[in-house]
């Protein structure tokens, strides 16, 4: 039987009719769906998961590596050939002739050499002997002669070129002369008079046993007296049998 022309034309209309309907709805669901691992998505798969995992771990990593940069004294510094120095205090840094040096903790004081002492090119100014050391500012020794720098409080820095650490000479204490003025005899069989508080000081008279002085100071050991002659200096107070007044 012979379809009707009209009838021919609907059913190709049709089919695509539905065939769009069809293909607006896949669309529509699409555009609905849930991106993977949102707080929209009722599933998340554990490979998912693991690799978000690794991603925060790489990130946490590359943290890490700029605080260790920023603790040793900022990113780039060991590509300029800087090294970051722990030194504990009571230390003394001398430094080779263009070392630089930038204080970033602690407390140290300037050493100077024969020649003179550091120089801090930050606030453009020589530094005196004993004068501290400020955070950040770039410090430069001109000379190889003896200058450098007293760590105070345990400090870090950052140096380039040459350095080094030795232990601060102990400073010695001057003991307080005491003023006595009181007689005493001589118990050595001979005993020399000193200019200076030193048996390498030069001799300005001798004494013998039972010779009597009159000693007018003490300082540690050491006693200052006067002769029956007038003559004055220093001898060991061992050697001095003090008499009651």
């Amino acid at each position: 039987m012979k379809l009707p022309r009209h009838m021919i034309l609907i059913f190709p209309l049709t089919l695509l009719l539905i065939v769009s309907i069809g293909f607006n709805i896949i669309l529509a669901a699409s555009d609905g769906a849930a991106e993977p691992g949102s707080d929209q998505d009722p599933l998340v798969s554990k490979s998912y998961v693991d690799a978000s995992i690794e991603q925060y771990k790489k990130k946490v990593e590359e943290l890490k590596k700029q605080v260790e940069e920023l603790k040793s004294g900022g990113a780039g510094t060991a590509a300029q050939g800087f090294e970051s120095v722990s030194i504990d205090a009571g230390k003394i840094v001398y430094t080779g002739a263009g070392t630089e040096i930038v204080m970033r903790s602690g407390k140290a004081v300037s050493v100077k050499g024969q020649n003179g002492g550091l120089c801090d090119t930050t606030s453009a100014k020589d530094l005196d002997n004993g004068q501290a050391l400020e955070y950040n500012h770039l410090v430069i020794s001109a000379r190889d002669d003896g200058r450098g720098f007293k760590v105070t409080g345990q400090c870090w820095v950052l140096i380039r070129g040459g350095y080094k650490v030795e232990d601060a000479p102990v400073e010695k204490v001057e003991k307080p002369v005491e003023t006595v003025t009181q007689k005493g005899i001589v118990n050595a069989s001979s005993l020399n008079i000193r200019a200076e508080k030193s048996t390498s000081a030069q001799i300005v008279g001798s004494l013998v046993k039972g010779d009597s002085v009159t000693v007018l100071s003490k300082s540690g050991e050491w006693y200052n007296i006067k002769t029956a002659n007038g003559v004055s200096g220093w001898v060991m107070g061992k050697y001095i049998t003090m008499q009651q007044q």
